[in-house]
């Protein structure tokens, strides 16, 4: 039977079901008093009550609309009262009759169920498309807190007040609550996926100077060492071995994407907190039944963001599963600080051996490996060495990558025992097309150990002779772009292999030794 709109919310051309509908409405805007006493409404309006509830709680059992338990339950009860109360006498004593119990109790019209179907469903509908935008401004808020744009984390009351009556809060760059995050937004987690990209989380240690506000640092040198973590915005357009593209590669490429991975937000932790966050993800992310964490000390010319996200793209480019950490020494970040940063590295040296054997001991991981890069090896070199004369207690390393190391050649080979001593493997990347290691070559009256020719050979180490990529003007930060040697760098930090059983290194014999030459 035909629908139309009436004074209920939908009402059909039966007068008993429209009275039924009315019956409804009034029964809901009744006092409770009156609710709870069925013999205070008239038969007729008992009749389409009971109607009514008949078919909600028939349709709630069919799964027909959905709703909660507290709500069925109070439904069943209210039609059980009902239900009791007709059955007893009305008007002066009078028993009903059994045809007219038969009617009170009779089946409700095709036209009534879908009257009542179409409404409940459009209730329904409307309220959980309500609670999923409440939700997502929520997580909006919450999203936000952990960022660091709001400084006060609201508790579990206010995230409860927010699901009924939310706050709207800034939208956070590159993030729409038109999709949830995929992943819990907790400190002890790593990423957190949204639409445009994905926030990664680098831990760092640093004896850098904190900015006023303590959330960044500056090129000077603190008192203490700092412990933290950064999260570093990652695009969806971001490619292999790039941390942003200049607008004329880009319009070589014709492809204008957004791929510049940026820090959007920098946390101090206490010690305790910083370890108990890094144990706790390292758990959570095993590879082939081992835990892994990865080291990374960067070199000179880097600022404390430089390093961030340099550390964000090795970690995501070479799908390390486990803690991804960097150590930021106070380098000047410029091109012409290398002076400055040669006499900084040297008062780092003691910083840096306390943080690696830090995260060795309290990381709780299988094995923790280091990159390090240009001037950085200068510090990692010389921390090994003093551990390898009084070695700490249970302190041992996995894969250990030398990156065009800014040492001098004669010393590189003189201490390169100290890497076998505690690495499991150890593995030099040398370029001829690196201008900085060059330019040191001169600066400092010595051959270094990342620049040949003449090639650096020692033992326990195996030295990579790195192609011309052309990939930058200096060529100094090839290791992180170029994806032939990213893939040599995966399988060694993933898998351990050997350089002989690698897929694009080639066995070569120099003056020197045996090496090994990376394919174009």
């Amino acid at each position: 039977m035909p629908i139309q709109r009436g004074r209920g919310p939908l009402t059909s051309r039966r007068g008993t079901e429209a009275t039924g509908w009315k019956s409804f409405e009034a029964f809901l805007e009744a006092p409770t008093s009156r609710r709870l006493n069925p013999a205070a409404w008239t038969q007729r309006q008992q009749k389409g009550v009971l109607q009514l509830f008949q078919v909600i709680v028939r349709m709630i059992e069919d799964r027909t609309i959905r709703t909660n338990e507290k709500l069925a339950r109070t439904l069943r009860e209210y039609r059980t009262s009902f239900s009791v109360a007709f059955s007893a006498p009305q008007g002066k004593g009078k028993s009903r009759s059994p045809r007219e119990s038969r009617s009170s109790t009779s089946q409700p019209s095709d036209a009534l169920v879908g009257a009542l179907s179409a409404y409940f469903s459009t209730v329904f509908e409307a309220r959980t498309r309500k609670r999923q935008i409440q939700r997502a401004e929520v997580s909006e808020q919450r999203l936000k807190y952990l960022l660091g744009v709001e400084d006060e984390k609201p508790d579990r009351a206010e995230r409860g007040k927010a699901l009924v009556s939310p706050r709207k809060a800034a939208p956070v760059a590159g993030y729409s609550p038109k999709k949830q995050p995929k992943t819990a937004l907790e400190p002890k987690g790593r990423d957190v996926d949204v639409d445009d990209g994905r926030f990664y989380k680098v831990w760092f240690g640093t004896n850098r100077k904190a900015t006023e506000d303590r959330k960044n640092f500056v090129a000077e040198e603190g008192e203490t060492t700092s412990l933290g973590y950064v999260w570093v915005w990652i695009p969806k357009g971001h490619k292999t071995g790039e941390t942003g593209t200049s607008f004329v590669r880009k319009v070589l490429r014709w492809d204008f994407a957004d791929d510049k991975l940026a820090v959007k937000s920098v946390h101090m932790l206490q010690e305790v907190s910083f370890w108990s966050h890094v144990r706790a993800l390292a758990k959570r992310e095993p590879w082939k039944g081992r835990t892994n964490a990865l080291l990374f000390i960067h070199g000179y010319n880097t600022s404390f963001n430089d390093a961030a996200i340099r550390a964000a793209q090795l970690g995501y480019d070479l799908k390390i599963r486990g803690p991804v950490a960097f150590f930021a020494w106070p380098s000047k970040g410029t091109t012409f600080g290398y002076l400055a940063d040669a006499e900084t590295i040297v008062t780092s040296e003691e910083p840096i051996r306390r943080f690696i054997v830090d995260f060795v001991q309290n990381s709780g991981v299988d094995a923790v490996h280091i990159i390090a890069h240009s001037m950085g090896n200068r510090a990692v070199l010389r921390a090994l060495k003093t551990l390898e004369s009084n070695p700490p207690h249970n302190f041992r390393l996995g894969q250990i990558l030398l990156a065009a190391p800014d040492v001098l050649k004669r010393e590189f080979e003189r201490d390169a025992s100290a890497y076998s001593t505690f690495g499991q493997q150890t593995t030099l990347y040398t370029s001829r097309r690196d201008v900085a290691l060059w330019f040191s070559k001169f600066l400092n009256q010595g051959h270094r150990a990342g620049y040949f020719t003449p090639h650096t050979v020692a033992a326990g180490v195996d030295t990579v002779k790195v192609p011309n990529f052309n990939l930058e003007l200096l060529g100094h930060g090839y290791f992180a772009k170029a994806a032939k040697l990213l893939s040599d760098m995966s399988d060694c930090l993933r898998s351990g292999t050997r350089p002989d059983d690698r897929l694009f290194l080639d066995a070569a014999t120099v003056p020197e030794g045996a090496i090994w030459r990376l394919q174009k």
